[in-house]
């Protein structure tokens, strides 16, 4: 990706109010090498205040060092960085009305009790709500919630049980969602393997065998995770890992 398209990226992902002065700034930096920063509020078209205000959101779109202020270098953006900006912007407008964004906040602490970290999780809900929607995060949490103990990986058993509920057709957190192997294609096409990143997907299904007791290919369980490739691969847990049993979790099966 080209550096241009990195700072593109980047300005789309900033707050309206920002992107104006940033525009400014930026346009003034592909004209020189750098500006002292004393100047930059000048050169942007804002007051000293709005600037230290909106400093932060800035220094995701120039280098600010030594003094100076310049365009990075040309360097890839990962998209999940434009997620992360989103969040922090929507984190902000929550500080300034929680009341509006009480909801939000309540699926935020039942993931917090799921054990995710609160950065984690505010993430990861804004994440899934976005990519189905409220009702499918809402009902897959409260399967979650119904586990003891809880999963070992929430994120993993949440979207399991949302793309196994839209794979059968019924109502995530119903009947068939719960105890039902979870099927994943072996490949898939990554659009971006360059900005792409691993996913954890879940842990390997067991196999039953003819006397009906469950067994692993090879004698333990392992994670399945999604390559930058596009292919799904078993890989061991890393050591002092809890990993789930099968009632726990019913795991992953790869198909073609």
């Amino acid at each position: 990706m080209s550096n241009t398209l990195s700072i593109l990226l980047r300005l789309a992902a900033l707050d309206t109010q920002v992107i104006a002065p940033a525009v400014r700034l930026v346009a003034a930096l592909t004209e020189v090498e750098e500006i002292p920063e004393t100047k930059a509020p000048g050169v942007a078209r804002i007051s000293t205040k709005v600037w230290d205000r909106i400093r932060p959101d800035l220094a995701n779109i120039v280098v600010f060092t030594a003094g100076k202020v310049r365009l990075p270098a040309d360097t890839d953006i990962d998209p999940f960085d434009i997620i992360l900006m989103q969040e922090t912007r929507r984190q902000r407008k929550a500080a300034a009305d929680p009341e509006k964004h009480a909801p939000f906040n309540e699926r935020v602490e039942k993931l917090k009790k799921l054990g995710m970290a609160e950065k984690d999780a505010r993430q990861f809900a804004s994440f899934v709500m976005r990519t189905y929607s409220e009702a499918h995060f809402d009902q897959a949490v409260a399967v979650a919630e119904t586990k003891s103990p809880p999963p070992v990986e929430p994120k993993g058993f949440i979207l399991g049980v949302i793309k196994s509920s839209l794979g059968n057709g019924s109502v995530p957190g119903g009947p068939k969602a719960l105890g039902r192997k979870n099927t994943v294609k072996r490949f898939i096409r990554i659009p971006n393997p360059e900005a792409a990143s691993q996913e954890f997907l879940g842990w390997e299904a067991p196999q039953q065998q003819s006397d009906g007791s469950l067994k692993y290919p090879v004698g333990h369980r392992r994670q399945v995770w999604r390559m930058k490739t596009g292919w799904a691969q078993f890989v061991d847990a890393p050591p002092g890992r809890e990993i789930p049993s099968a009632e726990q979790d019913p795991g992953i099966v790869l198909v073609d």
